[in-house]
């Protein structure tokens, strides 16, 4: 049995493509220059050749064939399993900590995402031990969002049951930027999704905004919602800041008029 799939795992993918540079990991040039252009059957071909040449298995070139064999059109259930037996032998042999880490992080995205038996919540507990055991990286700490993500948007879960201070109270460790983004828009939108608290959503819309979100739209949407937010809660002083701050980061914004509104009703 065969299935086309369109990018289900582009976010590890990419994540792990940011993690090879940025880790400044040696791989084989052409390989990964293929997989970064999207070329994975050209990819696979130059990471098996490799191997042929080599003395012996490469980690990192064993992680590039099972990228590109995972993305390599079109998929199979048996192609999918051999990534997976690919990753879970790096996972438990390879000396190279970050090679471990992205092989990892890999196969929890497979598990959650799974072409053929996606299992979101046999990933949960894969992206959190990841979290727990290399907390300082990237990887590990959007490891520990996507299972606050997978938790809080259980379908199986009671809205009143769904573990915001729980997550919360474990994400002291986030670090990186963009990480602490992803993880404040994720738990200010899951708040208001399922009516958790205004107070909690506004706290984590202005994380997430002070900590730079770099989209015109996503800032200015992000924006107007603190404003609301705050003028719900009788913040007065925060209200005020904020629509001060719109006025003047987003003048032609079709929102300006309720903006300015506001400014003139406010004592």
């Amino acid at each position: 049995m065969i299935r086309l799939v369109s990018g289900f795992l582009a976010f590890g993918l990419f994540a792990i493509l940011n993690s090879v540079y940025g880790e400044q990991i040696d791989p084989p040039a052409d390989g990964w220059d293929k997989i970064n252009d999207l070329l994975f059957a050209d990819a696979l071909t130059l990471f098996r050749d490799q191997q042929k040449q080599a003395d012996q298995s490469l980690d990192s070139v064993r992680l590039g064939e099972a990228i590109a064999l995972l993305h390599r059109q079109p998929t199979t259930r048996a192609n999918t399993d051999k990534v997976l037996s690919i990753l879970e032998a790096l996972i438990a042999q390879s000396e190279d900590d970050v090679i471990a880490l992205q092989a990892a992080y890999l196969k929890a995205r497979i598990v959650q995402l799974h072409p053929f038996e996606p299992n979101p919540d046999a990933a949960i507990p894969l992206y959190l031990n990841l979290a727990r055991e290399y907390p300082g990286t990237i990887l590990g700490q959007f490891a520990f969002v996507k299972a606050s993500g997978l938790q809080l948007y259980d379908p199986n879960t009671a809205d009143d049951e769904r573990p915001f201070e729980s997550i919360a109270s474990q994400a002291a460790f986030l670090s990186d930027p963009d990480v602490i983004r992803s993880y404040n828009l994720l738990m200010a939108e899951a708040s208001q999704r399922f009516d958790y608290s205004d107070t909690f959503s506004l706290e984590h819309y202005i994380e997430a905004y002070d900590a730079g979100l770099t989209k015109p739209d996503l800032r200015a949407n992000v924006l107007t919602r603190i404003i609301v937010l705050s003028q719900r809660l009788g913040d007065i002083q925060t209200t005020r800041a904020r629509a001060e701050e719109f006025r003047t980061e987003f003048p032609r914004d079709i929102r300006i008029t309720m903006v300015e509104e506001l400014l003139e009703k406010m004592p």
